[in-house]
């Protein structure tokens, strides 16, 4: 809105001034991913609501791109992933998204020889 402001000095002479303030809403994120994965996998990552990203997790993950993948995860892959949206007024959010890495099966194999 705008806002005036009204100035006396020791005369009584008045001034006034006028401003105009402008409040941008905050941007609404979304972080996302494609868990559960398995150990060895590669993990997507996805954010919306916003013009600039900046993601951080795990094992010291971070990355300045929208949709960040994670190649040949391990088990410290796994847990919160947070990104801080920027919209284009330079106003921030931030939203989070939890991934599971899923471990490997132990296979076993056999055989009933002789036959």
């Amino acid at each position: 809105g705008i806002y005036t402001l009204t100035v006396t000095d020791a005369n009584g002479c008045t001034a006034t001034a006028q401003t105009t303030i402008t409040i941008n809403p905050l941007p609404l994120p979304t972080a996302g991913n494609d868990s559960p994965i398995c150990l060895g996998g590669t993990l997507n990552l996805n954010a919306t609501g916003g013009t600039s990203y900046s993601w951080s997790g795990p094992d010291g993950f971070s990355s300045s791109s929208q949709n960040p993948q994670i190649i040949n995860t391990t088990s410290n892959a796994g847990g919160i992933y947070t990104v801080n949206v920027t919209d284009v007024n330079g106003c921030t959010a931030i939203a989070q998204t939890t991934v599971t890495i899923n471990t490997l099966p132990t296979p076993t194999a056999g055989n009933d020889s002789p036959v």
